[in-house]
């Protein structure tokens, strides 16, 4: 695992075994506020929700700044959007099934993962509570979904699911397609870092 912190927050990402290194939690509320010193979110009240109601260009635009911080510039690394095969790569983590494997090496269950239309009391949750999959990456189901860096013409594809969705739209295999400048309260995202020369 991977971390460094900016303004007493922290960042933390996980090494999938291709090497690449995603965010082990969606962007929370408290570290979209820490870079963009505000908080477009609709379900405030804990900083450790997800950051939600940001567009995929308001992403670009707090990936930029991240990059930009000193302490991401010498520590090797740059933050992007993931693709949408390198997101369901990490949520799968090693499966072929719906929801991927937990730590103990069994398929997962949406209740187990992810809050989704039938747990979540139709609100975003502060990351980190339900289990994570076999890669240590949590959130992957429901909560919000995910903007990804992949397009589908003019649209940009999300996936995951979210606290507002059935069960059948919270799968490894759910997508969606939004305008780049399209803001939700479901809609938020997680990072992936590529390593760069110090």
């Amino acid at each position: 695992e991977f971390c460094f912190t900016y303004n007493s927050v922290e960042f933390a990402l996980v090494k999938l075994p291709s090497g690449l290194l995603m965010g082990k939690y969606p962007i929370t509320q408290a570290q979209w506020q820490a870079i963009m010193g505000n908080n477009p979110s609709g379900f405030k009240g804990d900083l450790s929700r997800p950051a939600e109601q940001v567009s995929w260009i308001d992403c670009q635009e707090f990936i930029e700044k991240l990059n930009a911080r000193t302490e991401v510039k010498t520590s090797g690394i740059t933050f992007r959007l993931p693709t949408e095969e390198e997101w369901e790569y990490a949520c799968l983590a090693g499966s072929t099934g719906k929801y991927g494997l937990l730590a103990d090496g069994r398929e997962g269950t949406l209740d187990e993962m992810g809050w989704y239309w039938d747990n979540s009391d139709y609100h975003a949750h502060p990351v980190g509570q339900k289990k994570p999959n076999a890669w240590g990456l949590y959130d992957m189901h429901g909560n919000v979904l995910e903007w990804t860096a992949s397009a589908d013409g003019s649209r940009r594809i999300c996936r995951g699911g979210c606290c507002y969705n059935y069960a059948s739209s919270c799968g490894s295999d759910f997508r969606c397609w939004c305008f780049p400048d399209y803001r939700d309260c479901c809609l938020g995202f997680r990072l992936v870092a590529s390593r760069t020369e110090k």
